[in-house]
């Protein structure tokens, strides 16, 4: 585990982008989009405002900005005028095939180029996401109801490999978080402990228990929690996945 700086300023932010996101890929996938409503409209234009500010940053992770993209591009899509129908379609195209770079690109590591359905099949990218690719960048533009399936399989692949996991290490950083306070506190009381039994008038720290573990005078309880403390403390803030798609976030 390595820490690393991250564009949200919050944890809880970036749950709220991810839930509105969630919600506006759900619709896009059930094709109900327009009957969303206000209130999730003005949810989903605010997630796409942050991530806006993430991409402004300079770190926004892939999949957040390739999802971003995708509802808005489908967003424009359920508009009436010609003009931005063609433009969501050669704004997918070029998103699709952003994320099919982006997730391929930091995995060509050898001295000769490796095909780049091979290197995609070994992260869970769908074929039809590099077949789609290969359209956009040598051939015709791809027809709209191709894109329309890649941006659903896009988005499915993202939530899967990124949101989903990024939520799951969060959630585990947190128990390690909670399990580092159950320590120290152990640690507290077991220091406490022997202070009311020696008649002390001062409250030995974690480390003040080490020192007298090494004394042979603590408790090998307490020296074992004091111990876990001190590693614990000395770990890192910022979680990170390690998944398939973990070169690209």
């Amino acid at each position: 585990m390595s820490a690393r700086l991250q564009p949200w300023a919050s944890v809880r932010e970036w749950r709220d982008v991810r839930d509105a996101l969630a919600r506006a890929t759900e619709d896009e996938a059930r094709g109900d989009g327009a009957r969303r409503g206000a209130a999730g409209d003005v949810e989903i234009d605010a997630a796409l405002g942050v991530v806006r500010a993430w991409r402004a940053r300079g770190r926004a992770p892939l999949a957040a900005d390739v999802t971003a993209m995708l509802v808005r591009a489908s967003r424009a899509r359920e508009g009436v005028d010609r003009g931005d129908a063609d433009a969501a379609r050669s704004a997918t195209a070029m998103t699709l095939a952003r994320l099919v770079n982006g997730v391929v690109d930091p995995k060509q590591k050898g001295r000769y180029a490796a095909p780049i359905a091979t290197l995609a099949r070994e992260v869970g990218l769908p074929r039809f996401l590099v077949d789609l690719r290969h359209e956009c960048a040598h051939g015709t533009m791809p027809s709209a109801g191709a894109l329309r399936r890649g941006a659903r399989r896009a988005l499915a692949w993202c939530r899967r490999w990124y949101w989903d996991e990024q939520a799951r290490a969060f959630d585990a950083a947190f128990e390690r978080v909670r399990g580092c306070v159950r320590a120290m506190c152990a640690c507290e009381k077991d220091a406490r402990g022997l202070r009311a039994r020696e008649g002390r008038g001062a409250v030995e720290s974690s480390s003040d228990v080490l020192e007298r573990r090494e004394r042979g005078e603590a408790s090998a309880e307490g020296v074992e929690d004091a111990r876990d403390a001190g590693d614990a403390g000395r770990g890192d803030a910022a979680p990170e996945t390690t998944t398939p798609g973990n070169a690209w976030r």
